[in-house]
C-alpha cells in the first residue's frame, strides 16, 4: 500500500466523519432493514407487489443500469432469482456464494431483453449486484462493491501493483478479496485514528474519497 496516499485519505476521512456518521450511515441504516424485509418477503412468498431490488427507492445504491435489468430478472424469472438469493444469503454469509447465485441466475438470463441481459456480461456488475445484496443482509461486515467507487479507491490506495491487484478469477472471488482488503484498511484506518464503526462506514468513505477526490463517475 501506498503510505503517504493511506495518511492523505486518513486526514481527509477525518474531515468527513461527520458526513458519514450524520448523513451516510443514517441514510443506510434506515434504507437497509427497507430493502432486507422487502426481499425477505419476496423469498417467503409474502410479497403483494413487484419485487424492487432498492426496496422502492429506500437504499439508491444500484444505478438504473443494474437495478432496472436486476428487477426484470426478478419479474421473469422469480424461481431461479428466490434460489440464488437464498443461496447468496444462507448463513453463514460467505463470499465464495457469490458464485453460486450466478451460476443459478445464469440459465435464466435468456428472459431478458438483449440489452437487459448485456447488462449482466462484465466481471464488475455481477460483482456489483451480489456485492449489494450480501451489503443488504449485513452493510457491517460486507461492503458494497463498485469498479468506480469502491474499486477506484482501492485501485488509488494500492497503485496498480501486480502484486496488490485484488484477485478478480470470478465475481465470487473478487468479492472475497475486496471484503479482505476492506477488513484489513477498516482496522489500519481505525489505528491511524478514523472513527470509523465498521464496513458501512469504510463504504461511505471510500465512496466520498472517489466521488469527491478521485471524481469518479465523472469520466
Amino acid at each position: 500500500m501506498d503510505r503517504e496516499k493511506f495518511y492523505a485519505t486518513a486526514d481527509y476521512l477525518k474531515t468527513r466523519l461527520d458526513d458519514i456518521r450524520k448523513h451516510e450511515r443514517a441514510y443506510k441504516s434506515r434504507g437497509v432493514p427497507k430493502v432486507r424485509t422487502h426481499l425477505q418477503a419476496f423469498l417467503d412468498g409474502t410479497l403483494q407487489e413487484r419485487v424492487d431490488v432498492l426496496g422502492g427507492g429506500a437504499l439508491d445504491l444500484l444505478g438504473w443500469q443494474l437495478q432496472d435489468p436486476l428487477n426484470e430478472l426478478a419479474a421473469v424469472a422469480p424461481t431461479e432469482f428466490r434460489a440464488a438469493l437464498e443461496a447468496l444469503w444462507t448463513s453463514p454469509l460467505r463470499a465464495e456464494q457469490v458464485d453460486t447465485f450466478w451460476v443459478i441466475l445464469d440459465p435464466a438470463l435468456d428472459r431478458l431483453k438483449p440489452r437487459n441481459s448485456k447488462a449482466f456480461n462484465g466481471l464488475g456488475a455481477r460483482t456489483t449486484v451480489a456485492s449489494y445484496l450480501l451489503y443488504v443482509a449485513d452493510p457491517t461486515r460486507f461492503p458494497f462493491y463498485m469498479p468506480t467507487y469502491g474499486g477506484k479507491a482501492i485501485e488509488h490506495l494500492y497503485g496498480k501493483s501486480k502484486r496488490e491487484k485484488l484477485d478478480d478469477g470470478s465475481p465470487g472471488v473478487l468479492m472475497r478479496a475486496y471484503t479482505q482488503r476492506c477488513t484489513y484498511l477498516l482496522k489500519e484506518f481505525r489505528d491511524a485514528g478514523v472513527g470509523l464503526e465498521d464496513m458501512m462506514d469504510l463504504h461511505s468513505g471510500l465512496h466520498l474519497l472517489a466521488r469527491d477526490l478521485l471524481k469518479a463517475g465523472n469520466a
